[in-house]
C-alpha cells in the first residue's frame, strides 16, 4: 500500500513529542532535544540536489559524419564492433533540471532551473531563534510523498479555553515541496486538545486570510527573517482575533435544520441531490461528528456554530475517506482538507453574524 507518509528508509519519517500522533506513526522525542537530533529522527537529514536532464541522441553518425537511417539495436552493435560508431551521446534538455534526494538518489521532480530549493535543514533552522528567544517548542516534523514534501510544527506557547473546558493551543507550521505542487508555506494553526483537530488562524476571517499565513513561490528566494516579520511573530493580534472568533462561534446556537443545511451547502450538495439521497455519505458523516464526535458534548460546541466547525475539522483530520492515514494527513494539512476547513470557518462566522 502506498503512503503519503515517507517510508523510504523503512520507518515513517516523522518525529513527535507527547502522545502518539493520530495516524499512529513516528519516532517519540524527549522534550528540548536539539534541532540536529530532530532532523535525523524526522527523516529530514538529506539534501535536495540538482542534476541536468538529458536524452540519448538516437542518430547514427559514421566516422565521415554521415547520418545513417538504420537505428536498430543490431545495426548499432555492428557499427560499434567495427569501430564506426561512438557510444550514444547524451544531449541536455534546455530549461529543465531534475531534483534528487542526496541520501537515496531518488528523483523528486523535473523543474525549471530557476526553481528555488528550500532545504530540509532550512525548514528546521527556521525555528532555532523562535525556540531560543520566544519560548517555542518543537512538536512534530517529518517527510511526505517519498521526500517530495517536508514540514515542521512548533508550539507557540499560546493557549486558551472556551467556556472553561474546550482547550486550544497555537502552533506554527512551516512546509515546502520539491515537486512544484505548492509554495513554501508558513502558517499559524490551532489544535483542539480533546480530539487533535487542526484549524488555521490569522488576522482575517476564513478564506480572506492575509496575515497568519505566508506563501513563498519557488521562483522567489526564501528569506526566513522576512517570513517571520510578515507573520507578525512578535504580536498577539492574530491569536487574539482567532480567540475572539472562536468565542463568538461558541456563543451562537443553531438548529438541527441549520446544521444540515450548513453541511450540504459546504459540500456543494444541491437540493435535488439531497432529495434523491445522492452525494450524502460525507454529509451524514459530518452530522454524526457534529452530534456525537469527540468534544461535541462540550457547552462550547453542542448545537453551536463552533460545533459545526469542529465537525468539519474532525472529518478532514480523522474521518474522511482516504487511501491511508498518510494521504488523509497530507490533505488535511496542505490539500483539499485544509481548504475545506478554511471554508467551514468562514461560513460559520457568516452564519453566526446572520443568526
Amino acid at each position: 500500500m502506498s503512503h503519503d507518509l515517507d517510508f523510504t528508509k523503512g520507518e515513517a519519517a516523522i518525529a513527535y513529542t507527547g502522545d502518539v500522533p493520530w495516524h499512529g506513526y513516528g519516532s517519540a522525542m524527549e522534550e528540548d532535544q536539539p534541532l540536529e537530533r530532530w532532523l535525523v529522527e524526522a527523516g529530514m537529514d538529506f539534501s535536495v540536489i540538482r542534476r541536468p536532464v538529458s536524452y540519448i541522441n538516437n542518430r547514427i553518425i559514421d566516422k565521415e559524419g554521415n547520418v545513417l537511417s538504420d537505428t536498430s539495436q543490431e545495426k548499432l552493435d555492428e557499427l560499434r564492433i567495427l569501430g564506426k560508431q561512438d557510444m550514444p551521446k547524451f544531449t541536455p534538455v534546455k530549461g529543465k533540471v531534475s531534483l534528487h534526494r542526496s541520501d537515496t538518489n531518488d528523483q523528486l521532480a523535473i523543474v525549471s532551473p530557476n526553481y528555488k530549493i528550500v532545504q530540509p535543514k532550512e525548514i528546521m533552522e527556521f525555528f532555532r531563534d523562535l525556540i531560543a528567544d520566544q519560548g517555542f517548542k518543537m512538536h512534530t516534523a517529518g517527510v511526505l510523498a517519498d521526500g517530495k514534501r517536508v514540514w515542521a510544527l512548533a508550539e507557540t506557547g499560546r493557549e486558551f479555553a472556551v467556556k472553561g473546558q474546550d482547550r486550544l493551543g497555537g502552533y506554527l507550521l512551516l512546509a515546502t515541496s520539491y515537486d512544484g505542487k505548492f509554495s513554501t508555506t508558513a502558517q499559524f494553526t490551532s489544535i483542539r486538545v480533546v480530539c487533535n483537530n487542526t484549524l488555521s488562524w490569522s488576522l482575517d476571517q476564513g478564506e480572506r486570510q492575509s496575515s497568519g499565513i505566508v506563501r513563498i513561490p519557488h521562483m522567489s528566494e526564501f528569506q526566513a527573517n522576512e517570513v517571520k516579520n510578515e507573520l507578525g511573530l512578535l504580536g498577539e493580534d492574530g491569536w487574539n482575533q482567532f480567540q475572539d472568533n472562536v468565542i463568538k462561534l461558541s456563543d451562537v446556537k443553531v438548529t438541527k435544520r441549520q446544521a444540515v443545511e450548513f453541511f450540504l451547502e459546504l459540500l456543494g450538495v444541491t437540493e435535488d441531490e439531497a432529495a434523491e439521497g445522492k452525494q450524502l455519505i460525507n454529509a451524514k458523516k459530518l452530522i454524526a461528528f457534529y452530534e456525537s464526535g469527540p468534544g461535541s458534548d462540550f457547552v462550547s460546541a453542542k448545537n453551536t456554530t463552533w460545533g459545526l466547525v469542529n465537525a468539519v475539522s474532525f472529518f478532514t483530520d480523522h474521518g474522511r475517506r482516504a487511501h491511508n492515514t498518510g494521504t488523509r494527513f497530507n490533505s488535511a494539512a496542505f490539500g483539499s482538507g485544509a481548504v475545506l476547513k478554511k471554508r467551514a470557518f468562514s461560513k460559520a462566522l457568516e452564519l453566526a453574524d446572520a443568526v
